[in-house]
């Protein structure tokens, strides 16, 4: 991750033991970047910034984390296991709550696709970039 995109870090970040919690308790095969990612960014606001691709326009707000006031990871997990939507992870949210998530399936491990839930749409989830760093490399601050 870039420093230079983190607006500021709260209190509620992750730990091993939440990971190793979520792999127990939701049986995830996680990428170890996204894990690696969330423990040292998790609880995190960014600065205004986008990512754009040819297809999409994404601006992340927030890196989840624990915190009860803010999107809360396992929550989102809770939200996404209800609604059938096993096949992905979330990590990140945008300023509209729109859901950003690192697939998990065997066809598409590791892609990065945004879940924009209510757009009425029967599939909900738009690709966004093919690896993690990739979409973090492609952040863009707004100047």
């Amino acid at each position: 991750m870039r420093r230079e995109l983190i607006e500021s870090q709260g209190e509620f970040s992750l730990s091993e033991e939440d990971f190793d919690l979520i792999k127990a308790k939701f049986d995830f095969i996680l990428p170890e970047n996204i894990v690696e990612f969330m423990i040292q960014y998790g609880d995190s606001f960014l600065k205004e910034c986008y990512y754009e691709n040819n297809s999409i326009y994404v601006v992340p707000n927030y890196i989840c984390g624990k915190s009860k006031n803010n999107p809360n990871l396992f929550e989102i997990i809770e939200g996404n296991i209800f609604y059938g939507k096993t096949n992905h992870f979330p990590f990140a949210t945008d300023y509209g709550g729109w859901v950003l998530n690192i697939a998990l399936d065997k066809l598409s491990h590791g892609e990065i696709w945004i879940d924009r839930f209510d757009s009425g749409e029967a599939n909900s989830f738009v690709f966004v970039a093919s690896s993690l760093e990739e979409f973090v490399d492609g952040l863009i601050i707004e100047e």
